[in-house]
């Protein structure tokens, strides 16, 4: 329960991400490429993009995926609509660890009613590939 609320903590406040791209080869790219799915509201690839942990059946992932796709279309969208889209997203900053295992990635989001939030994701490095991680 705690890792979803961290993660919906993630989703409400930064409601992620940012520009163009599908690359996830660096964590700021990542971040990047999860803001273009916000925006275009692709909740399924997002939720596709999520870090889940390896002790998971893929029965309990296929379950987790659908409680977030859930999530997402339930909660996310109306929290979009109130504040009107994101109008644009920057990546402040990404900050890997020395192993490369990990990384933050600080995201600032505009909205389309002119407020705005800053937020640090947590990323894991999946095979070459980076992840929101929601191992909290």
């Amino acid at each position: 329960m705690k890792k979803l609320i961290y993660f919906l903590t993630c989703v409400f406040s930064v409601m992620l991400f940012a520009a163009c791209g599908s690359d996830t080869s660096t964590p700021k790219a990542a971040a990047e490429n999860w803001g273009n799915m916000m925006k275009s509201g692709d909740y399924e690839g997002i939720v596709d993009q999520i870090a889940y942990p390896d002790n998971l059946s893929a029965e309990e992932k296929e379950q987790s995926k659908e409680m977030f796709l859930s999530l997402f279309n339930d909660k996310v969208k109306a929290q979009m609509e109130k504040k009107g889209g994101i109008t644009s997203t920057e990546g402040l900053s990404e900050t890997i660890s020395e192993d490369g295992k990990t990384a933050k990635v600080e995201m600032k989001v505009v909205y389309g009613d002119g407020s705005e939030d800053e937020q640090t994701l947590d990323l894991v490095n999946v095979n070459g590939d980076w992840k929101l991680s929601i191992d909290k």
